[in-house]
């Protein structure tokens, strides 16, 4: 899968080009043409708090109606393509996010320093250190 990054704009053309964007005044339509088509969703940049309007999506809030799977976006009604993925991230150092936001995602912190890398817990057995010299240098 290749990301496309995009500027202003993101058109979503196909499944496999994910819409790259930030949380501007057109991101709910471009959500809405995604999860129609079933597109992957990078937002970026994202705060610590975010739109209740994202609310239906983060708890996948899925109803059938006329055999289409749907969810509320906005004030309007959106099909739900099963292939839809949405992704968020933050350039927050340390942000604290409401335990109300961490029970509607997976938080994950991809984040590795080198003193990181040498903090173990008690239970890891410890070595002679010279694992994590030798990364970085």
């Amino acid at each position: 899968m290749r990301w496309r990054v995009a500027g202003a704009a993101c058109a979503v053309s196909a499944p496999e080009r994910p819409c790259v964007c930030r949380a501007d005044g057109n991101f709910l339509r471009r959500l809405e043409t995604a999860l129609q088509m079933g597109s992957p969703v990078l937002m970026e940049s994202v705060q610590e708090s975010l739109d209740a309007s994202l609310d239906p999506v983060l708890l996948k809030q899925t109803f059938r109606s006329a055999g289409s799977l749907m969810v509320k976006l906005g004030g309007s009604s959106v099909e739900w393509a099963p292939s839809f993925k949405f992704y968020m991230t933050t350039k927050l150092r340390s942000p604290h996010f409401a335990p109300e936001l961490c029970t509607k995602v997976a938080l994950l912190n991809f984040m590795t320093t080198p003193d990181g890398l040498q903090v173990r817990p008690p239970s890891m057995p410890r070595g002679t250190g010279s694992e994590a010299r030798d990364c970085y240098g």
